[in-house]
């Protein structure tokens, strides 16, 4: 199943980006236009569970849906561009269970009963710039699974069971812009756990276990517009954890256990525009909870349990147009609790 179709389901409850999505929507459009484009040339070495048939460009597109397949099969035309082996019943990717297929483009194993990935499983991809592993079983991303993949920009694992994310898991996938890991049972954040992804756009970080970000667990992520983690655990903003995102415009942490806004929780994001906050049992901010934080438009943090606005608590958003502060518990405002904010236009 591709993404794009999957982003417009999240669409009503994550505020992807328009540009965002309608680049993905276009690239994975056409990609579907060019694979319906089949011609009836005979393809050789066809896995016998399989259909293959050839694009007008002469590239191989092979779908093997929903067939009882346990294992994946060794014969596939190593011309394929475009392999689908969705709805089987696959436990185990071997390694290098994809070799000497330069052309490969789209890889869609979601749907299946994935438990095991061995290191090396999609080594030497030269050409491959999708994975699309949702729905499956997988508890643990080892070092070396992604290895040798040096044209992969969208990975997809939401929906497994995956606990821990090891320090350099994705270290080796220097062109990856979007990871999706919606929905899994990440309980930790560690430090160095997306290393080297230098352009990466947006993480997708819902509907997990997640308890505790480490400082450091974002860094060297220079092009990082976007992060996703509402409904978690997360208790507390440590210093550091999302210091240094040059180029970081939304973050989302809606949904969490957040009770206090710590001093320099956000510092250092001079690029941020939107945070989200809603519903995240918060009690109190800090002043210089929000310092730096000059490109901020938009901060909403409803559904809370504050009870106090403090001096000078929102003084460094000189740039905040609306700021949502709806269904809290607040009895005391103080003096100059809004001064700075000269460009509110919304509250």
């Amino acid at each position: 199943m591709f993404k794009a179709q999957n982003n417009f389901t999240f669409t009503e409850r994550i505020d992807v980006s328009k540009h965002e999505l309608m680049m993905m929507t276009i690239y994975y459009t056409l990609l579907v236009l060019l694979i319906m484009l089949v011609s009836t040339n005979r393809v050789s070495s066809c896995p016998s569970i399989c259909s293959c048939g050839r694009t007008m460009n002469n590239t191989v597109i092979v779908k093997c849906l929903s067939g009882g397949m346990t294992v994946i099969p060794t014969n596939f035309p190593s011309d394929s561009y475009y392999i689908n082996i969705t709805g089987n019943r696959i436990n185990t990717i071997e390694e290098r269970a994809f070799q000497n297929m330069t052309l490969l483009l789209v890889i869609d194993l979601s749907g299946n009963q994935i438990n095991t990935l061995q290191q090396g499983a999609f080594i030497d991809l030269p050409a491959l710039e999708y994975i699309d592993m949702e729905s499956n079983r997988i508890n643990t991303i080892q070092n070396g699974v992604f290895k040798n993949l040096p044209a992969l920009k969208y990975l997809a694992l939401d929906s497994n069971k995956i606990i821990t994310l090891q320090t350099g898991a994705f270290k080796d996938l220097p062109a990856l812009n979007q990871l999706w890991l919606f929905t899994n049972q990440i309980t930790t954040i560690h430090t160095g756990a997306f290393e080297n992804l230098r352009v990466l756009n947006s993480f997708y970080l819902g509907d997990q276990n997640i308890t505790t970000i480490y400082s450091g667990a974002f860094k060297d992520l220079p092009r990082l517009v976007s992060i996703y983690l509402s409904n978690n655990r997360i208790t507390i903003i440590q210093q550091g954890t999302f210091e240094d995102l040059p180029a970081l415009e939304y973050l989302d942490l809606n949904d969490n256990r957040i009770t206090v806004i710590q001093s320099g929780a956000f510092k250092n994001l001079p690029a941020l525009r939107n945070m989200r906050i809603d519903s995240s049992t918060i009690t109190t901010i800090q002043n210089g909870a929000f310092e730096n934080l000059t490109a901020l438009h938009s901060l909403w943090l409803n559904e809370n349990q504050i009870t106090t606005l403090k001096e000078n608590v929102f003084n460094e958003l000189t740039s905040l147009q609306t700021l949502l502060l709806h269904s809290n518990q607040i009895t005391s405002i103080d003096a100059n609790a809004f001064t700075g904010l000269t460009a509110l236009r919304e509250m």
